[in-house]
């Protein structure tokens, strides 16, 4: 059984009352500050994390080699998305996923 909310007092503040509340000299910055001191940074991923490897077999150069040619804001999504593809498992999703890399690859070359 689900126990009643106690309830706040007058003087309580709302939930938006920080946004406006004046700056201590050790707040945090504001979320609009972090997000101009982060426009600039290098994207997560550079590269997937999981590919083809077994026995000597690998796409590691493959894939390396597709990826220099994707702008560096592109390369965490085009990362993402290979591995997605890649997951599908079997023959078909490996096959999917290059495919996948060398097509985004191939549209980028020469730019």
């Amino acid at each position: 059984m689900a126990r009643p909310l106690k309830a706040l007092p007058d003087d309580a503040p709302d939930m938006y009352a920080f946004v406006n509340a004046p700056k201590a000299a050790n707040d945090e910055p504001s979320l609009n500050e972090l997000a101009r001191r982060v426009e600039h940074v290098r994207p997560i991923r550079q590269y997937p994390l999981f590919y083809h490897c077994r026995g000597g077999d690998s796409d590691k150069k493959f894939v390396l080699s597709r990826m220099r040619w994707i702008p560096d804001n592109l390369k965490h999504w085009a990362s993402l998305e290979f591995e997605r593809l890649f997951s599908e498992g079997g023959r078909e999703g490996r096959y999917n996923a290059k495919k996948f890399l060398h097509d985004l690859a191939s549209s980028y070359r020469g730019m």
